[in-house]
């Protein structure tokens, strides 16, 4: 990376693979810097360019998601740092960047005009996509200024005002904040993780881990229909209380890691996987929207191949084929060439 920073929002551009960090800070300064990686390219600093887009303000904390169709990242909330006067506030704005949008353009980055209902509540938002619907679902978190367990739906298809955004059924009981979220892409539900409840809360809600001391981090997980609009407590428990995990779905097993975390006595290392039964035989719909390239040639004596060939009725050939001209941009080890008939 170009400098240090502690806290990016980062996001997959699905359609390109490239990967996109958002903001972040490094305890003195909040950054509104967009910076690219692009994976594929040769491992060095030529992978990553900061780019001429920059976000309005500094921003850090924030909830940033893909719509996967547009393939354009949204960024709810969060802590913001105006270039001015005006001291850190936690942010109601929603800001679109279009990676696809020239880059020094005012359509790479956009401040939309609907906005989040209560900035208190949204520090540090855990937001994930419905891949089915595109819209993105935030569970409501205020770290240090309050805490919540609301549930924000935003529609990126919707008219650009605040009936794009609606309050949806609160998380039943007093969450805390600081969870962290990802959904299971065959079944849409959004699974959240873990968290943080102030220590007055944690004595009358009885959500004290099973293993580790009653600090205020939570162990528990939850289950959000976006069809149904409910929450469901899990009956199994992280084997470790954290807050502010990374939490990210492998779509091709529909599992859910969960990598590193903290807690009020420190940092983990430990990965966790999450896997709630659901099917395994559906298309993972992220990390293919490239299309594969079939070019099949034909030969009949295995060295010159061609789109076609010319046979007789009545005279036995040997035809070869090759697939060497194919391509599939995801999992090119996955293409089969040759044979023969």
């Amino acid at each position: 990376l170009p400098k240090s920073n502690g806290s990016p929002m980062c996001v997959e551009n699905t359609e390109t693979h490239k990967i996109y960090c958002l903001g972040g800070w490094d305890n003195s300064s909040v950054f509104n810097d967009i910076v690219e990686y692009d994976p594929r390219t040769p491992d060095n600093n030529g992978a990553v360019k900061v780019k001429n887009a920059k976000l309005p303000v500094g921003l850090f904390y924030s909830g940033c998601v893909e719509n996967s169709a547009t393939h354009k990242i949204y960024c709810l909330g969060g802590v913001e740092a105006w270039f001015g006067p005006s001291p850190w506030g936690q942010g109601r704005r929603i800001i679109e960047y279009d990676p696809s949008a020239p880059d020094n353009s005012a359509d790479a980055v956009k401040v939309k005009f609907a906005i989040l209902p209560n900035s208190s509540l949204f520090e540090s938002p855990a937001c994930a996509e419905n891949s089915a619907t595109h819209k993105i679902y935030c569970f409501a978190s205020g770290i240090w200024t309050g805490h919540s367990g609301q549930v924000i739906e935003y529609d990126p298809s919707a008219p650009d005002n605040n009936s794009a955004v609606k309050i949806k059924t609160p998380i039943p009981g007093s969450y805390g904040g600081a969870p962290a979220c990802a959904e299971n892409t065959t079944n849409h539900n959004i699974y959240c993780f873990g968290g943080w409840t102030p220590l007055p809360l944690i004595f009358f809600t009885s959500r004290c881990p099973l293993n580790g001391p009653c600090d205020g981090t939570l162990d528990i997980i939850f289950s959000y229909d976006p069809t149904t609009d409910q929450t469901t407590k899990r009956s199994v428990r992280m084997p470790q209380a954290r807050f502010t995990t990374s939490f990210v779905e492998n779509c091709s097993t529909h599992r859910i890691y969960g990598i590193a975390g903290g807690s009020y006595f420190g940092y983990t290392k430990p990965i966790m996987e999450y896997y709630d039964q659901s099917p395994q035989n559906a298309i993972c719909p992220r990390g293919q929207p490239s299309t594969p390239v079939a070019n099949a040639t034909i030969s009949t004596d295995n060295v010159t191949f061609q789109k076609s060939i010319t046979v007789f009725r009545g005279v036995p050939t040997t035809v070869y084929f090759s697939a060497a001209n194919s391509s599939d941009p995801d999992w090119a080890a996955n293409v089969t060439n040759g044979g023969k008939c």
